[in-house]
């Protein structure tokens, strides 16, 4: 790095210290900047790669289990339809796997959407939680039995012990004066 002066006076005996200390900031500051891009970088691919995973496992679990599981609902409801009249307890066994194999496809069905569900990659995250809240039963019991909304006005905590009224001024004004004095 070269400095000049444009005024005949001489630069001050620490110039040099202070330009080499100056220039190794720099040079951190720009391999920071570069360190920063290629954690980015590494993070994305690193969630495309998940991603693709997800949609693997999916496709797998659709093209795969899935299809055979329809293909066994289709044939208990085939034999059952092939029962005779008067074979009761075959048809109440028929009935039975027929209910089983449906319930292991709703879950499986469940299974491969809660792995990569639709909502999330149509919607965004607020959209899938807001759904998978919907049909949680914990949400159902608790909206009965939770005050209405609007005993609590926005921004007011509802949970813990009540604060005193302007009991955030004080962090307030703290946080301006200690803004304030670094200046």
């Amino acid at each position: 790095m070269l400095a000049a002066s444009l005024t005949v006076k001489h630069l001050p005996s620490d110039a040099e210290a202070r330009i080499a200390e100056f220039s190794e900031l720099i040079a951190t500051a720009i391999s920071n900047v570069e360190a920063h891009a290629d954690l980015a970088a590494s993070r994305a691919r690193l969630v495309a790669a998940g991603d693709d995973e997800r949609r693997r496992v999916v496709r797998d679990l659709h093209d795969g289990a899935q299809q055979r599981l329809v293909h066994t609902v289709i044939m208990l409801k085939l034999a059952r339809r092939a029962l005779p009249p008067g074979t009761e307890p075959t048809s109440g066994l028929m009935s039975e796997a027929l209910d089983h194999a449906e319930r292991a496809m709703t879950a499986l069905r469940e299974l491969a959407h809660g792995i990569m569900p639709a909502v999330l990659t149509g919607g965004g995250l607020h959209a899938a939680v807001t759904t998978l809240s919907s049909r949680s039963p914990a949400r159902r019991a608790t909206a009965r039995s939770s005050p209405p909304r609007s005993r609590f006005p926005a921004g007011r905590r509802t949970t813990g012990p009540p604060r005193r009224p302007g009991a955030e001024r004080p962090a307030r004004l703290s946080r301006l004066r200690s803004a304030a004095s670094r200046r």
